[in-house]
């Protein structure tokens, strides 16, 4: 829940910032490109942790003593029996000695996140300075206030579409009357 938490602080004012570098026009594409390579990120995060951890375990198991339950932690099997209920149920020997490997894979889990946070840390000082929109200027969105209408230009506005509504209907009556003329001459000439 905590991480969960930081990480939606982090990952929504980081936005902005990418797309203070770009024109207004390519902010769609940017916000796509950043939401695929923030979920990536996450992705990974959790893949290369999972990694390290089945990695450093194999490397640590030999510390267990009982063959049954090294064998059945080995090659993944660590990282879904990591739960405290786990422990407690082996001899308290076994116990202690499962709970150290766990220590030792998850000490090296931490060192290699904290690789990943320096390099992220350093990458800061490349950064440019860049500073926000304060006007967004732009071919998208209103150029004038249409939506402020005052009544006597609606009712105006209401008058005219009533207008503009009887001249199309006595233009449809027109063109009734001059097809169905056409078609009594047709009529009487073949008659």
């Amino acid at each position: 829940m905590t991480a969960a938490i930081g990480q939606g602080f982090v990952a929504t004012t980081i936005l902005p910032a990418v797309q203070a570098a770009l024109p207004v026009k390519d902010t769609a594409r940017a916000t796509g490109t950043y939401a695929f390579l923030r979920s990536f990120g996450f992705i990974w995060g959790v893949t290369v942790s999972a990694i390290v951890f089945n990695a450093q375990f194999n490397a640590h198991a030999f510390i267990i003593t009982d063959p049954m339950e090294r064998a059945r932690l080995l090659n993944g099997n660590a990282y879904g029996d990591a739960a405290g209920a786990f422990t407690s149920e082996l001899p308290a020997a076994i116990g202690a000695q499962v709970i150290e490997v766990y220590r030792l894979a998850l000490r090296t889990v931490w060192e290699v996140a904290t690789a990943f946070a320096l390099l992220g840390f350093l990458a800061c000082f490349a950064m440019l300075h860049l500073d926000l929109r304060t006007e967004v200027e732009t071919e998208f969105g209103l150029e004038s206030n249409e939506w402020a209408v005052d009544e006597e230009a609606d009712t105006g506005a209401a008058r005219e579409k009533g207008a503009s509504v009887a001249v199309a209907a006595d233009d449809q009556e027109g063109a009734r009357k001059q097809r169905d003329g056409k078609e009594q001459v047709e009529q009487k000439s073949r008659t």
